[in-house]
């Protein structure tokens, strides 16, 4: 056959086992299995101590609902801060613009004021991403399964507070050789085939210690009709 067709057959195959090489580009294919849920680690974006944690083990939960709450007074501080500095800015920028549009000041002072007020307007929604940050929300519906921090607490940027369970997706566990697994950036993710239709997957973890075949294990959601115990050909 010629390129394009067996191209085309390695695409559409859900059987192949090994490396194949499509239009250039390198696919790897892992037999896996489906399991029930997916579960997912949360964690805040910003660091500081809870203020509270409005849910419970066990507690559904819907999409954008909030679960824990950091003490927001330093970030209100600095968006305050910052939103004065970039106010005094304006008024002088403004005041600068009719000197500068009447010749009666330098282009490059000019300049460098509007430079700075674009600068304080970056930091000004820095400041407010920031304390946006304190709130951690629901990505999903589901239900919390673990509450892995307390009230008063203080945490860092990444450390686990909770776990949910979406169970809107289930999970589909593979076993990758060390190429894979510590180089799985180079890819451009990941699919598997479900009564022929494309479905895409989620990288929810990597376990970074592998077993005694030397595999590690992938954990990846998606959100098609499997059910558990399903085996699935990951691409």
């Amino acid at each position: 056959s010629n390129n394009k067709d067996a191209a085309k057959t390695v695409y559409h195959s859900v059987l192949t086992v090994h490396p194949s090489a499509i239009s250039g580009r390198e696919v790897k294919n892992f037999s896996g299995v489906v399991k029930e849920n997916a579960t997912i680690s949360l964690s805040f974006r910003a660091g500081g101590q809870i203020q509270s944690i409005p849910v419970k083990e066990g507690q559904r939960v819907h999409r954008g609902q909030l679960l824990a709450q950091l003490d927001t007074k330093d970030y209100q501080i600095a968006v305050d801060n910052a939103r004065v500095q970039l106010d005094q800015m304006r008024r002088q920028v403004e005041r600068m613009k009719a000197l500068y549009e009447g010749n009666a000041m330098n282009g490059n002072d000019y300049e460098l004021a509007t430079s700075k007020l674009e600068l304080l307007e970056l930091q000004l929604r820095n400041a407010e991403n920031q304390l946006s940050y304190t709130r951690l929300t629901a990505p999903c519906d589901g239900y919390v399964q673990g509450v892995h921090s307390e009230r008063a607490e203080m945490v860092g940027i990444g450390t686990p507070v909770l776990s949910l369970v979406d169970d809107q997706r289930r999970e589909i566990q593979i076993n990758v050789p060390s190429d894979v697994a510590r180089e799985y950036d180079r890819y451009d993710g990941a699919y598997f085939i479900y009564n022929g239709q494309r479905y895409p997957l989620d990288i929810i973890a990597i376990l970074h210690k592998a077993d005694a075949n030397q595999l590690y294990n992938v954990r990846l959601a998606t959100n098609a009709p499997v059910r558990p115990g399903q085996s699935a050909d990951v691409y």
